[in-house]
């Protein structure tokens, strides 16, 4: 077990990224020593006869110490993940786990199941960080998660990341919106303060008279993120870059839907954001989602804001610049540190002037 007589080995941060221990590197694990904490696996080639080989190891409690698990890059596939869920669930106390990142392994809808279900045997309560970025989950794979999320598994979540998961999507035309409307309705996540839902185009349609959007689906509405209590400690957002190539047609934010999330932060209660990264706007579309979103920056209701990116709406239009910029000069931005503006069409010099005004007056930056 990595120990001799009378010596022990204290190692606590082992880095095995990119070492390509393949597909046999099962036998591995039975050799770390127990006092490892962090474990970087990351971009190994690992299949499930290694994870199972990591997970027996979880399973016997030798890793009980182990605080940071990072399987990124990595094959695994449903099977992949049905081993390491079998590893979670059944050790034989909980772990002390707070970050797990699982990012491009292929989970899949499968996989998803597989650890939502190791999620719900409660041995990992203490997750802080979830990273399941690009593994194409699909609606049917964010509903176990969902299920996990409202079944208090992951109390003390403060990052989750699902990045590209294609979630509102179950094939190229037909959408459910439902399981990402249960993960934004919940009052499981008091503590977080990371969410990264770029690249899913969950916002894309026009809610309009209660209208569904492809398929018949009603679509979801960008404005439950920022209802009052439900994310009260909300502090980073990012829904940007609306397009996602595998289709035909680029998956942005509607203008009304951006409407509907600015006027939602007028609201007594709102997330206090200090970063927000706003999706394309790949529609013709009237700029209400700018006007709105202008309103809200002058009212005071972004004044934490660090870092703020929006770029290819092409509603943008040189009035609806000049209006965001105007209102970014009003002084109630000032904590802003990073500012990434992009207009499609027009003259952007009224803008340029009212933020470069704003600078030098002092109401932008620090």
């Amino acid at each position: 077990g990595g120990t001799g007589e009378g010596r022990s080995i204290c190692l606590k941060n082992l880095n095995l990224a990119g070492c390509d221990l393949g597909g046999e590197a099962g036998p591995v694990f039975s050799l770390l020593p127990r006092s490892v904490e962090c474990l970087d696996l990351s971009a190994n080639r690992l299949r499930t006869p290694s994870v199972e080989g990591l997970a027996s190891v979880l399973w016997s409690g030798w890793l009980q110490k182990i605080l940071s698990l990072d399987l990124s890059d990595n094959p695994l596939g449903p099977s992949g993940l049905r081993a390491l869920a079998k590893g979670l669930s059944s050790t034989p106390q909980s772990l002390s786990l707070q970050s797990l990142k699982l990012a491009r392994t292929k989970a899949r809808a499968e996989g998803m199941e597989a650890l939502a279900e190791a999620l719900k045997a409660k041995k990992t309560t203490s997750l802080q960080t979830l990273d399941l970025a690009e593994n194409e989950m699909r609606p049917a794979g964010l509903k176990h998660l969902a299920s996990a999320v409202n079944a208090e598994a992951v109390p003390r979540l403060i990052v989750l990341i699902l990045k590209k998961n294609f979630l509102s999507h179950v094939t190229a035309r037909e959408r459910d919106y439902t399981p990402a409307t249960e993960l934004l309705s919940t009052s499981s996540l008091k503590k977080l303060e990371e969410l990264d839902l770029s690249e899913n185009g969950l916002f894309d349609q026009v809610m309009e008279g209660g209208g569904g959007g492809e398929g018949g689906a009603v679509p979801l509405s960008a404005a439950a993120i920022a209802v009052p209590g439900r994310f009260p400690k909300l502090r980073r957002l990012d829904l940007g870059k609306g397009e996602l190539e595998t289709y035909d047609e680029g998956m942005c934010m509607s203008s009304l839907q951006l409407a509907a999330f600015a006027i939602a932060f007028l609201v007594e209660g709102a997330p206090s954001l200090e970063e927000l990264e706003i999706p394309d706007g790949d529609l013709e579309e009237p700029p209400v989602g700018v006007f709105a979103l202008s309103i809200a920056i002058s009212a005071g209701r972004l004044a934490k804001l660090k870092g703020f990116k929006m770029c290819g709406r092409r509603e943008m239009t040189g009035e609806a610049f000049a209006t965001l910029g105007r209102s970014l000069a009003t002084g109630n931005t000032s904590l802003l540190q990073t500012l990434d503006l992009e207009m499609c069409r027009e003259n952007p010099e009224e803008a340029v002037e009212a933020i470069a005004e704003a600078i030098r007056g002092g109401g932008l930056g620090s």
